[in-house]
């Protein structure tokens, strides 16, 4: 340092000073710091993005990986994070009712559910029942196949001399008086058969 020159040295990282002089370097305020020392103002940390007054949260569904100005990202399609303030891309994860990754999201396919948002797995409804639809997010939107009755905690067949020819929980129906199914698990009326000794239409 020549005769009447100063000692300067950089703001340490997390403090700032916007104007020449001599006065002290000052403390970035809350979720805010620097990239780096000798920084002359504070931006918004990882997590958080600008939000006029100060620094907010990233909302649920958004991270943010880097100390700066820019904003939250949105997570791609049906994905979302476990809470706010997210930081890195892999904080993104499946909604209900899809699976894979940050990378994208697929619906379970109809006979699956996934009832929370994550990397699990879609699970498959128990035998012989399925979903309505694609992207499930709850066993019971699992249903009984028709000829089987029950609920998504187990279908049973309908026994002879019965059947269901709707998806759902519905009860199985008889057949008409004297007549009879070939099998368990019919579907539909028109396999009522009239039993032997008595003649008509099938019913």
């Amino acid at each position: 340092t020549g005769k009447g020159g100063k000692d300067c040295k950089d703001c340490e990282a997390g403090k700032y000073k916007s104007t020449p002089g001599s006065a002290a370097c000052s403390v970035c305020p809350p979720r805010m710091t620097t990239r780096e020392a000798g920084a002359i103002e504070c931006l918004c940390i990882a997590g958080y993005e600008q939000d006029g007054s100060g620094c907010v949260a990233c909302d649920i569904g958004k991270y943010k990986p880097d100390v700066g100005s820019e904003l939250c990202t949105t997570c791609t399609g049906f994905a979302t994070t476990a809470s706010d303030e997210s930081k890195k891309i892999t904080d993104c994860v499946c909604n209900a009712g899809y699976h894979g990754d940050h990378d994208g999201c697929a619906p379970c396919e109809i006979g699956k559910y996934k009832a929370s948002a994550g990397s699990e797995l879609c699970s498959t409804c128990t035998a012989f029942s399925t979903t309505l639809s694609a992207a499930a997010t709850s066993v019971s939107s699992c249903v009984c196949a028709a000829g089987y009755t029950g609920d998504h905690t187990g279908c049973s067949i309908c026994e002879r001399g019965k059947y269901k020819d709707s998806v759902g929980a519905a009860p199985c129906t008889h057949c008409a008086a004297n007549s009879n199914t070939v099998s368990a698990g019919s579907v539909s009326s028109g396999l009522c058969q009239c039993n032997a000794g008595y003649h008509g239409g099938d019913q």
